[in-house]
């Protein structure tokens, strides 16, 4: 999975992570602080990240632990 991230005051930033991927390629936006806010508490080393299209929700799962959704939403960007 390729992550890439953009901030006007900081600048662009691109990153790989090892990743299975089931379905077709997509792009989606998310803030990243978001993103970085539920990541801080989840435990674990891996997390399921659930996408149906770039304008749709996004779910985090914490693999394995079946009691715990959170729910991101997309940003709009012109790609």
């Amino acid at each position: 999975m390729t992550i890439a991230a953009r901030a006007e005051e900081i600048g662009d930033n691109l990153g790989e992570l090892d990743a299975v991927v089931e379905g077709e390629e997509s792009k989606i936006a998310f803030n990243g602080k978001y993103l970085q806010d539920v990541l801080q508490v989840l435990e674990g080393g891996q997390v399921a990240l659930e996408t149906t299209s770039s304008s749709s929700p996004g779910v985090l799962r914490p693999v394995g632990v079946e009691n715990y959704v959170h729910v991101v939403m997309p940003m709009f960007v012109q790609w």
